[in-house]
């Protein structure tokens, strides 16, 4: 699915920086996954 969010560019670069411009997508959706994940664990306690 696409979908379009704004973030700031400071942290474009910052993610670019740490995966490449041909993988942001690839490093945001770890990202948010990991999120996910720690929220998900911290709800159930």
């Amino acid at each position: 699915m696409r979908t379009h969010v704004i973030l700031p560019e400071d942290l474009v670069r910052s993610v670019d920086a740490l995966a490449g411009k041909g993988k942001r997508s690839q490093f945001i959706e770890e990202a948010i996954r990991e999120k996910v994940r720690i929220d998900t664990l911290r709800a159930a306690l």
